[in-house]
This record gives structure tokens, C-alpha cells and sequence, in this order.
């Protein structure tokens, strides 16, 4: 399985970054598809640097200790996103408590599509 981490901009965006080597760039109307490339590499795809319209390396932002206590950026790891799917019993208390707009409807869309995945089982 790939890695990956989510990176939350003040702007509402969200990058993906997989250590595959794709990189996309989600805006608020593109949560859908950010939950989909996510559940896909979930379910074990590994996107590279030609697959899903990937921006390359020369978009990866690091991590920033200084601009992720500024508000600038936020990293959360695959592995967080993975423990958080695999572990919410009660979604809408979740989601009241996620702070970001952008990062709720990607969960929203993500537990979706996942216990689609589930039922279909």
C-alpha cells in the first residue's frame, strides 16, 4: 500500500501526496474526487507521477513546523486518515467536531464510499 498524506491549505484546499510520487491538488469542489483517489489508494493503487493528473514533484510541499503552527498548512497522515475511517462508530459527531469545511466533506465523502464498498461486500 501506498503512503500518503493529506496537506489542509487556508484556502480550503486539500494536496495529496503519495510517496509514489503523485501529487494532486483539490479545491472545495473537487472533495469527490479527493475521497475517491483516496479510497482508491485504500484499497491498495498505488497513483504515480503519470496517473491522475498528477502536478509532480515540484509541487510536494514539505513539512513546515513553523507553517503548520502559523495556520498556513496541515499534515495529516494516511495512516491517521486510515485509523480514523476504520474506527468512527458515530460519523455525524465526527464531523461536527472537524473544524474545516473542506476536510468534513472529504470525510463525509470518503465514509461514503467506503461503506459502499462495505454493503457491497
Amino acid at each position: 500500500m501506498t503512503n500518503f498524506e493529506l496537506i489542509l491549505d487556508n484556502a480550503g484546499g486539500i494536496q495529496l501526496q503519495a510517496d509514489s510520487g503523485f501529487i494532486g491538488h483539490f479545491d472545495i469542489d473537487r472533495m469527490a474526487e479527493l475521497a475517491e483517489s483516496v479510497s482508491e489508494i485504500m484499497s491498495g493503487a498505488e497513483p504515480g507521477v503519470d496517473d491522475w493528473g498528477s502536478m509532480g514533484e515540484e509541487c510536494r510541499i514539505e513539512y513546515d513546523n513553523e507553517a503548520e503552527s502559523a495556520g498556513q498548512y496541515r499534515w495529516i497522515s494516511g495512516s491517521v486518515v486510515f485509523a480514523t475511517v476504520g474506527d468512527i462508530e458515530e460519523l455525524e459527531d465526527f464531523l461536527s467536531n472537524v473544524s474545516s469545511d473542506s476536510l468534513r466533506d472529504f470525510y463525509e465523502k470518503l465514509f461514503a464510499i467506503r461503506n459502499k464498498a462495505f454493503l457491497q461486500q
